[in-house]
C-alpha cells in the first residue's frame, strides 16, 4: 500500500503481509528460531531466453527449464540437471524441464 500525496507534504508507505503467510514465519521462527520459506531450490532460465530457444527449435518448452539446481535441495535431490552455456560457442545444453509439481502442471 502506498499513499501518495500531490501537495508532497506528506507521503506513507505502508506494507501488509497475507496472513497464511504471517502464520507460516511466526511458526517457523517458534519451531526453528528463523523463518523457513519453501522452496523447490532451483532457478530457472528467464523467459526471454527460453522464447529464443523455442524460436531455435521451432517448438514450445511447457514448463520450467532448469538454469541451476542447489546442492541439497529437492529438485537436487530428484536428479534433476540444469542447463549448461558453453561460453565458448555460445551454445546451451537443455537441462531439465520441470512441467508439474505435486501434479500440478507448470505454466
Amino acid at each position: 500500500m502506498v499513499i501518495y500525496s500531490h501537495s508532497e507534504t506528506s507521503a506513507r508507505i505502508g506494507f501488509f503481509i497475507l496472513v497464511n503467510s504471517r502464520r507460516r514465519v511466526v511458526t517457523g521462527i517458534i519451531q526453528h528460531g528463523i523463518a523457513v520459506q519453501p522452496t523447490l531450490g532451483v532457478n530457472v532460465v528467464d523467459d526471454r531466453v527460453v522464447q529464443s530457444i523455442e524460436m531455435q527449435l521451432k517448438s514450445k518448452l511447457r514448463g520450467m527449464l532448469v538454469a541451476e539446481v542447489w546442492m541439497g535441495s529437492l529438485v537436487d535431490v530428484a536428479g534433476k540437471e540444469p542447463s549448461v552455456l558453453n561460453y565458448g560457442d555460445g551454445t546451451i545444453a537443455l537441462g531439465d524441464l520441470i512441467t508439474a509439481v505435486d501434479g500440478e502442471e507448470v505454466l
